[in-house]
């Protein structure tokens, strides 16, 4: 299909070889998915590209789960945002690594006692910005 240069008689006056209609016919996946990573995406500003790279795969596998799920037709996973169900599903994958964590014996008090199995995590507080005055002289 690539190699030859057959035209689509089905464009009309555009003349569209079959290779690019048959592009447009199936690009439909590509496109949901690239919306679906941008309305909440698990990617941070880097400069390597293996992170690049692991974040890509990262939002495709969480698109991918939340829409194994959606196929269910659970009744309480229907009404969670993509939001809750990424911060649900990044708790659920860093959950060993957070037991495993807890059992260390070098580990302060503290943060053994937040990373008790059941506890939830909470986001770091935002500082209040310091107001800084001149100096009057």
């Amino acid at each position: 299909m690539r190699n030859d240069n057959a035209i689509d008689s089905s464009t009309g006056e555009s003349k569209k070889p079959k290779i690019i209609t048959f592009y447009n016919m199936t690009k439909g996946g590509v496109d949901v998915v690239n919306e679906m990573a941008a309305s909440y995406s698990t990617s941070r500003k880097t400069k390597r590209w293996p992170k690049v790279i692991f974040f890509s795969l990262l939002n495709v596998a969480a698109i991918n789960a939340r829409i194994i799920l959606l196929s269910t037709k659970t009744p309480p996973s229907q009404n969670q945002s993509r939001r809750a169900f990424l911060k649900h599903l990044g708790l659920q994958l860093i959950e060993d690594y957070r037991e495993n964590r807890s059992h260390q014996a070098m580990l302060p008090q503290s943060i053994k006692e937040k990373l008790k199995p059941g506890k939830e995590m909470e986001p770091p507080n935002k500082k209040a910005k310091t107001v800084y005055k001149r100096c009057a002289k």
